[in-house]
């Protein structure tokens, strides 16, 4: 059996769990996490000599002609973790109970952006709390659980709570004639649609306009009569919900099912998404 779980260019983690309960048996699944730390680092630290001594005779000896030993290449052992989500190369997330010696009971992600600073506040904690439900063994409807949970809550909050957090630039670049030119991003036409719609309802002086190195917050929005399909804004007008509508289902999607579709991939279980389809059409 491979215990490799997964290795690039300077880090290799190994399944030591499943090894000694191959060696052992159940008993292994009986001790305390202390008895199970102490038995890991055991074996680690005689793979680390092992793997260290060889590297030292084949590589620097033999390949480089050098017995300086100051200066050896050295691997050792960093971090026992009880649970582990390897999406790509050098984006995971484990369940860290043990690092450098030092007992812990955290979750230590390189590299996986699932939180990102365009990722909607009310949303950061909602993947958080997913990952370590992942991480902690929840069961697939207790994900299910918490995804139609989220879901439900985030079709009700504010338009700000929903928009995903974007900083403006180049807006006079990207528009021509009061028109957004080819290539424009989302949040620049979502820009000219705003000040578009100002004119149209006579708030230009009641609502601050959007210029270069503005912080604002982009959503969709559901098909209507100005043929707008995004909107940007600082401050949601209230006198907008007259005139159109955010799409709610579709802003979801963006800023939180796609970022946890990443998450269930690794485990083949973006079913559990899917089945949730039929019972998600009545939030909106």
């Amino acid at each position: 059996m491979d215990y490799v779980l997964y290795a690039d260019t300077d880090s290799l983690f190994l399944n030591i769990g499943q090894f000694i309960r191959d060696q052992v048996g159940p008993e292994w699944d009986s001790l305390k996490d202390e008895s199970k730390i102490t038995f890991i680092r055991n074996i680690a630290h005689t793979i680390e000599k092992y793997v260290n001594e060889r590297i030292y005779k084949e590589i620097q000896r033999q390949a480089y002609n050098s017995n300086i030993t100051d200066l050896r290449i050295q691997f050792k052992q960093e971090l026992i973790a009880k649970a582990g989500l390897f999406v790509k190369k050098k984006k995971y997330s484990l369940l860290v109970t043990n690092k450098d010696g030092v007992s812990m009971d955290e979750i230590e992600t390189k590299g996986l952006e699932i939180v990102r600073s365009d990722t909607p506040e009310v949303v950061r904690p909602m993947l958080v709390n997913f990952m370590s439900a992942i991480l902690h063994g929840a069961s697939d409807d207790e994900l299910c659980k918490i995804i139609e949970k989220d879901k439900k809550d985030l079709s009700k909050v504010y338009p700000e709570e929903i928009a995903s957090n974007v900083g403006v630039s180049s807006v006079g670049k990207y528009i021509e004639n009061d028109q957004p030119i080819k290539g424009a991003p989302w949040h620049v036409k979502g820009v000219l649609n705003y000040r578009k719609l100002l004119r149209h309802l006579g708030l230009t002086d009641k609502y601050e306009d959007i210029h270069d190195a503005s912080k604002t917050k982009v959503v969709y929005l559901k098909k209507n009569k100005f043929g707008a399909e995004t909107m940007s804004f600082i401050r949601w007008p209230k006198e907008f919900d007259t005139e159109i509508h955010i799409d709610y289902q579709k802003q979801i999607e963006k800023t939180y099912t796609g970022k946890i579709r990443i998450l269930l991939e690794p485990m083949k279980k973006e079913g559990l998404l899917d089945g949730m389809q039929n019972n998600l059409d009545a939030f909106f």
